[in-house]
């Protein structure tokens, strides 16, 4: 990788980190995927698990499958059904399965530079495990980011900063993390079909009764294959 591309490397994590020292909350989310290709749709499968760090008592693990089909003029279409298991000795633990639909548009800026949107509707059905409750919503969810291809040899090495807002009126009461809005800067390295992203998002929430912060940091990794 040229010199360049390690200088803005090591500015962008020297910013993510300033910024991350400056609040205590503290996560990480770890995803793992495995794509299967098809005529007409792509098939993925992923693994992933996430912590919280001040108290070291929060975690969620889930298992999610989606199907993505490519559209003319960079248009595409997912669908999919997320399942998500709370571990929390501070507030209720809880079964989360969540269905999904989303639609996605790439539109080129430049010759490396493009802007990516989507929109996804969810429906949430929680499931409390201590009280044997059921709560249920619905959440639209708007994103963009840039897509700064920085590097094409080898390897593909891409820069996407980005934003995030979560569109609803209202959460369950049993819910301790109801995203409102994230800001992110996510690094891909794409090779042989393989691809590695990582990065930092700082997620804002919704307050409900339950304990919760308004804001953390988060730091992501994610594999497919």
């Amino acid at each position: 990788m040229h010199t360049k591309l390690k200088n803005i490397f090591s500015f962008l994590l020297i910013v993510l980190l300033s910024n991350a020292s400056i609040s205590q909350e503290l996560f990480h989310e770890i995803e793992i995927g495995k794509k299967f290709a098809a005529k007409k749709a792509l098939f993925v499968v992923d693994l992933n698990w996430k912590k919280e760090y001040k108290n070291e008592s929060w975690n969620r693990i889930g298992l999610n499958f989606t199907a993505i089909k490519s559209l003319k003029n960079n248009w595409t279409v997912a669908a999919g059904i997320e399942n998500y298991y709370v571990i929390d000795p501070n507030s209720v633990n809880s079964y989360e399965i969540r269905p999904s639909i989303m639609i996605n548009l790439k539109s080129k800026i430049l010759d490396n530079l493009y802007l990516s949107q989507f929109l996804k509707t969810e429906w949430r059905n929680m499931f409390y495990i201590e009280t044997y409750n059921y709560d249920n919503y619905h959440r639209m969810r708007y994103r963009f980011h840039f897509d700064w291809l920085a590097y094409n040899k080898d390897k593909q090495v891409s820069i996407k900063p980005g934003i995030e807002w979560y569109l609803l009126k209202n959460t369950s009461n049993g819910e301790r993390y109801a995203n409102s809005k994230e800001y992110y800067l996510r690094f891909t390295i794409e090779k042989n079909e393989q691809e590695w992203s990582f990065g930092y998002k700082r997620e804002t929430f919704l307050k409900t009764i339950a304990p919760n912060e308004d804001k953390v940091n988060t730091f992501f990794f994610e594999y497919k294959f």
